[in-house]
């Protein structure tokens, strides 16, 4: 079966090289990242609006995966204040699996993922803007105050182009990333 007929008829494909390049580089960037915004904000989210399944028929976890497990594993973990993690794919079938990739996932209080329902991210954005704009934390004011917008961090997926993402930037300190590697 050619690379392309298995993407668009599998539930779970088989990794390629480029593939586990780009988590590299992605897991990297999010320490870094993580390392920042988790300790200063009172919460981050992340947008990833090409979530897949979560997992490769080889094993490596997926991208939405990857995320959450770099959270939970990171060093200042214990310092870290919320992180809000927006999902989304197209498929119902590969919804299905990211559920069952993330329930083998520890429980931790500090990590809120929200797979959405099926769907484009064409026809979705406007909806996933607004939920990375809203704050899911604790609905107790921060410091006797509601969380302002430049007190959350946003990052959007890296395969969402630039000017997707700027749209969806509540303020000026909210990442705005182009994409890392080609998708």
């Amino acid at each position: 079966m050619r690379r392309a007929e298995e993407l668009k008829e599998r539930t779970v494909w088989k990794s390629d090289p480029h593939t586990q390049v780009k988590h590299l580089v992605y897991r990297h960037y999010l320490q870094c990242w993580m390392g920042k915004s988790c300790q200063t904000f009172p919460e981050a989210t992340i947008v990833d609006a090409f979530a897949g399944p979560g997992v490769y028929t080889d094993s490596p976890p997926g991208s939405p995966v990857v995320i959450a497990r770099t959270f939970l594993e990171h060093t200042a973990y214990q310092r870290f204040n919320r992180l809000n993690l927006i999902c989304l794919e197209e498929r119902p079938d590969r919804v299905e699996e990211l559920h069952r990739q993330f329930a083998k996932l520890p429980k931790a209080p500090k990590l809120h993922i929200s797979i959405q329902p099926p769907g484009k991210f064409a026809e979705q954005q406007p909806r996933l803007s607004a939920l990375a704009r809203r704050p899911r934390g604790d609905p107790r004011p921060v410091g006797g105050r509601s969380v302002r917008p430049e007190e959350r961090a946003v990052l959007a997926d890296p395969a969402v182009p630039c000017r997707t993402t700027r749209r969806g930037a509540v303020h000026p300190l909210h990442e705005r990333t182009a994409p890392l590697l080609p998708a």
